[in-house]
């Protein structure tokens, strides 16, 4: 599996948005929140794994004294991995601004996010044979978006087997590392029963950037980078970007999702695919140890 530096689909005024985010151990305790409000919002996760609980209780028991919790406006994810490998939630991801105001829900999916990122991005050990189950979830994702409108589901459905070979060549290049040889491409080709020399791959497909630029020009789906960003952050807001870049933040945000009532997490993964959903949950169980 491969950790992404820094997104591109999100950027903010101070720049590019890190994954592992390099801020010093000193600079980091300037945003941290206040003791009082630290202990009420532990206490909330607290109480949260001992009254209602969940699938993921024991993992964030387990870690949650790992966590630090900040406000940091300029970073628009509600959760990191620091330079030092610390666990970190960042409420300035919420639009409340005390603790106190903080619901059970969305601060225990916030923990649940870092603690997952904490362990996926420290021990690197999803291993590439989840490469169709991820690329099976975005292709519902980019089906669900566009197959009306752009007639794959009708039509159009001819292209369906490029698409999902573009996904699959740039999951396997970008989140786990493949090298975009003809081997690779012929073993997905052959797969899908696709001819696909008759696709231009002249693409980074290590980059989102590249594999988006990729169904564009292939004729697959009419969108941008930016078209693709608008209409992800309408569906599920600015964290379900991150699930495109990093393999890391896709099964954090899978995990983060199953708790019911979080308006932190509100991307439908259920919906885009009901059936492999659960699927995927317990894909990302079996990595938090």
């Amino acid at each position: 599996m491969i950790v992404k530096k820094q997104f591109e689909l999100i950027t903010t005024k101070a720049g590019a948005v890190h994954n592992i985010v390099p801020i010093p151990k000193s600079t980091l305790a300037a945003f941290k929140v206040d003791k009082d409000d630290y202990n009420h919002l532990m206490g909330q996760i607290s109480i949260f794994t001992k009254y209602r609980p969940h699938i993921t209780s024991n993992i964030v028991n387990k870690y949650l004294n790992k966590c630090q919790i900040v406000r940091m406006e300029d970073y628009p994810l509600p959760g990191f991995v620091s330079e030092l490998g610390e666990p970190v939630i960042n409420l300035s991801a919420m639009s409340t601004t005390t603790g106190v105001d903080y619901n059970q829900f969305d601060i225990y999916s916030m923990a649940i996010y870092a603690i997952s990122l904490y362990l996926y991005t420290s021990k690197k050990n999803i291993r590439s044979d989840n490469i169709i189950i991820v690329s099976s979830m975005i292709f519902s994702i980019f089906m669900r978006l566009y197959g009306k409108k752009s007639g794959l589901i009708g039509s159009y459905s001819y292209l369906i087997p490029k698409l999902r070979f573009l996904i699959e060549l740039y999951v396997s290049c970008s989140m786990f590392g493949s090298e975009p040889s003809e081997k690779l491409k012929q073993k997905i080709a052959n797969s899908l029963y696709l001819k696909y020399t008759d696709l231009k791959l002249d693409f980074d497909f290590t980059s989102v950037s590249g594999f988006l630029t990729s169904i564009n020009e292939n004729s697959v789906i009419s969108l941008s980078q930016h078209t693709f960003s608008s209409l992800m952050i309408n569906r599920g807001g600015v964290v379900s970007l991150p699930i495109f870049e990093d393999i890391s933040r896709f099964f954090a945000t899978i995990m983060a999702t199953s708790v019911y009532g979080t308006s932190v997490f509100a991307i439908p993964f259920s919906k885009f695919n009901k059936s492999l959903y659960p699927k995927l949950l317990s894909v990302g169980m079996s990595y938090l140890k």
